[in-house]
């Protein structure tokens, strides 16, 4: 067999790295993926693989995020029941002029898809400081899910650039599939038209938007019923799955249109007992629109919540989360140099709910500080607040992929 593989190897090439640095192990495991996807050699149990590609524009496998996208279908790459990730570096800004949906692998049956930062090129909680995209034209989604394949999208900061008119949505989520959505830095969508910094709609599987920072959501101009929305979650049928929403950061959306439409912070379209909503701080939400303006949508009566704060009335878990000063909570709230970490005396700090570990990487804050191992009094919000002389923030960017395994 290992003559087999030594001969398959002799010309294997994949176009990606499986990170290894001895050269014959390497090939070795090339030639293994090759053989199995060429029927030479069966797949056993555990064999599937996590296929690991970069993306960035300096040496890297794909130069934009659409290439690795069109690629996930590709059988010289990828094979059944394979996790794909897509590892973003910060080479250079990521533009976008169209759609990227993400709705490929269906065809060579992945098990599920990550498009995350490359570890050490994650942001740290502020603009431009890790692996982005930046928008650069208008009535554009610059991230949308509706594939049937579970997906995950983290660690990557997301701007729009004060573009954005019809029906924009920074983070659209219309598929089947396991949709998780965490530590991700989305910012700056402005113009006229619906508005909505993360959106799920007819979720009908496992939902989890945990530690996100999402600011300046804005409908600036234009009439009509356009609503906006940070945060939007689109129930169709749960079936008992559990939609997680907790320990994100939400400040400033805002509705200046001159219609009728709704600015809500956080909108749920249908109240269900499965929804989880936990430990968010929602701050600021604003306009000069007829509509409704609160932080929190103000049908949640069946939604099992805790600990989540706002700015006016409307958390849901009374008067103690409600009507916080907003200045008092955050580093900066000056536009364009917003830092929306927690500052000493926040009304946020230690006053979350203990989540522990579940779901997968909820303890895992907006600088990668893991609560649970740190034994911290959970915060509210996507950032965990250490003081001066606590001990060091050590990030600690959890990857719950699998390896390939030469069996």
């Amino acid at each position: 067999m290992l003559g087999l593989l030594e001969q398959v190897a002799g010309n294997a090439f994949l176009p990606f790295s499986l990170n290894e640095t001895d050269t014959r192990l390497r090939s070795l495991r090339i030639a293994e993926a090759m053989a199995r996807q060429l029927g030479i050699l069966p797949y056993a149990p555990g064999d599937m693989a996590t296929v690991t590609t970069t993306i960035g524009t300096t040496s890297r496998d794909y130069s934009t995020i659409v290439s690795w996208e069109s690629d996930l279908d590709n059988g010289g790459v990828y094979s059944s029941g394979d996790d794909a990730v897509g590892e973003c570096y910060n080479d250079s800004a990521f533009g976008n002029t169209s759609i990227t949906n993400i709705n490929g692998g269906g065809t060579v049956g992945l098990n599920s898809i990550a498009l995350t930062a490359a570890s050490g090129e994650e942001h740290d909680g502020t603009a431009g400081s890790g692996a982005r995209m930046v928008l650069s034209s208008n009535n554009t989604i610059p991230i949308q899910s509706t594939g049937s394949i579970d997906i995950e999208v983290s660690w990557l900061e997301i701007d729009a650039n004060g573009s954005g008119d019809d029906n924009y949505f920074m983070l659209n989520f219309d598929g089947p599939g396991t949709q998780v959505v965490q530590n991700n830095l989305i910012h700056d969508c402005s113009g006229s038209g619906e508005k909505a910094g993360i959106r799920f709609t007819q979720v009908s599987t496992e939902v989890r938007c945990t530690n996100n920072i999402v600011y300046d959501i804005v409908k600036s101009t234009g009439s009509g019923s356009a609503n906006v929305y940070a945060l939007f979650l689109d129930l169709s049928s749960p079936s008992g799955k559990t939609l997680t929403i907790a320990n994100n950061t939400v400040h400033n959306s805002t509705n200046n249109g001159s219609g009728t439409g709704h600015c809500e912070g956080l909108h749920i379209d249908t109240d269900h007992a499965d929804i989880d909503l936990k430990n968010n701080l929602i701050t600021g939400t604003t306009g000069d629109n007829s509509g409704t303006r609160v932080d929190f949508d103000a049908t949640i009566s069946s939604t099992t919540t805790a600990t989540n704060m706002s700015s006016d009335a409307s958390s849901p878990d009374g008067a103690s989360y409600q009507s916080v000063t907003t200045a008092d909570q955050y580093e900066s709230i000056t536009g364009g140099s917003e830092d929306l970490h927690l500052k000493s005396g926040a009304d946020a700090i230690d006053a979350g709910t203990d989540l522990g570990t579940t779901p997968n990487n909820v303890e895992i804050d907006i600088n990668g500080r893991d609560r649970d191992s740190n034994a911290d009094t959970w915060d509210i919000g996507a950032h965990e607040f250490v003081s001066a002389g606590g001990g060091a923030t050590v990030p600690i960017f959890h990857r719950h992929y699998q390896t390939m395994r030469l069996s």
